[in-house]
């Protein structure tokens, strides 16, 4: 499944001869609800989707109080995260160890959590055995080879892995990088190496530059010029 068929969210109730089910993103889930990942799951939900936002267990109060209090940041948050304060009912908390069953559903499931390979593996650890055999399976990771972090990933779920790396915030940075592994099923020759990506909802739309192995520090620099311009004018 390439990405720019997979990332495209089909207009509701039309019908498609040339996409299965399968590859249409109609839900996702955001592991990891910190800063980015919180962020992430208000901008698919400006897009229309539900979306399950997950994070570890409190150790006091809620079990889930850490995704709920991400929550509740973001409909206070400046700049605002959401298109209208009332798109955050599309987004459902929970945490990991009570609420992955509820990634099962998901066409789209994002890794947002720490820059830490251990704790990255360990989690996707966690969600494949929940997984969709469809699902797309992706991480936002900053600096760490995508690869290495799929190395505990079953072959199957390895064909459907691979880097989104998203710029905060993303409601205003119209930008992802799409980091590639040797087993994912990637378009080969994107045209120009930059092209779009999706165009979710409103005037939203995200262009994606290719990048081998892992995100740099240069890449996010050439991103952030390649950018800049259209940022500006959201």
């Amino acid at each position: 499944m390439s990405v720019e068929t997979a990332i495209k969210r089909a207009p509701t109730g039309a019908p498609s001869l040339e996409r299965t089910p399968s590859s249409v993103i109609r839900k996702a889930a955001v592991l990891g609800a910190g800063t980015m990942g919180s962020r992430i799951a208000a901008h698919l939900a400006n897009a229309g989707l539900p979306v399950v936002l997950l994070d570890i267990p409190a150790k006091q109060g809620p079990r889930s109080a850490i995704a709920s209090q991400a929550l509740d940041t973001l409909k206070k948050g400046k700049p605002a995260a959401f298109y209208d304060p009332s798109y955050a009912a599309r987004i459902r908390v929970g945490n990991f160890d009570d609420d992955m069953a509820l990634v099962a559903d998901c066409d789209w499931v994002i890794e947002a959590v720490s820059e830490n390979l251990a704790i990255k593996q360990s989690l996707l650890g966690k969600v494949v055995p929940h997984l969709k055999k469809d699902a797309i399976l992706t991480t936002n990771t900053s600096g760490l080879p995508v690869a290495s972090i799929a190395a505990c990933l079953p072959e199957e779920v390895r064909r459907r892995w691979f880097g989104a790396h998203f710029f905060n915030p993303p409601r205003y940075m119209r930008l992802v990088e799409i980091i590639p592994t040797p087993e994912g099923s990637l378009p080969p020759s994107p045209p120009s190496r930059t092209f779009p990506t999706c165009c979710w909802a409103r005037k939203w739309c995200l262009r994606a530059t290719r990048r081998t192995s892992s995100p740099t520090g240069s890449a996010s620099s050439s991103c952030w010029n390649r950018c800049a311009s259209c940022s500006r004018r959201i």
